[in-house]
């Protein structure tokens, strides 16, 4: 729900050219849309059988989810609405506790080999 709105307050935002979080947003949304890219295409090429472990999976357990609220963020940057990054740091924390109910299932589905890959990879890159 914290997503849809930040979507409508960023359609109804008002864009100010040549600022500092212009500059910024331009730039967490490249990298917010290439990591949602990677992750896509190497989730695509995966197993269905098996935990994802290649390519940017290395890295990080979740690089699409950091994609999309990477580029969440670099909308609210570049519109410089404080209450878009209250709804925004809210869905990110409502999303953390999504991912820990999938990591659940997944090692539900998977058992040992789901463990050991959560062992090996990190969450979001740094945590």
């Amino acid at each position: 729900m914290f997503s849809f709105l930040n979507i409508i307050m960023v359609i109804f935002g008002v864009l100010v050219v040549g600022t500092l979080e212009l500059i910024l947003g331009t730039i967490l949304c490249i990298a917010g849309l290439s990591l949602l890219v990677v992750g896509l295409i190497h989730y695509r090429d995966a197993s269905l059988d098996q935990s994802v472990t290649t390519g940017i999976y290395q890295y990080s357990r979740n690089p699409q989810v950091i994609g999309i609220y990477l580029l969440f963020l670099s909308m609210i940057l570049t519109i410089g609405s404080g209450i878009n990054l209250i709804f925004w740091s809210i869905s990110t924390v409502c999303a953390h506790f999504s991912i820990l109910g999938e990591e659940y299932s997944l090692e539900q589905q998977y058992g040992e080999s789901y463990l050991d890959f959560k062992r090996k990879i990190l969450h979001y890159f740094f945590i």
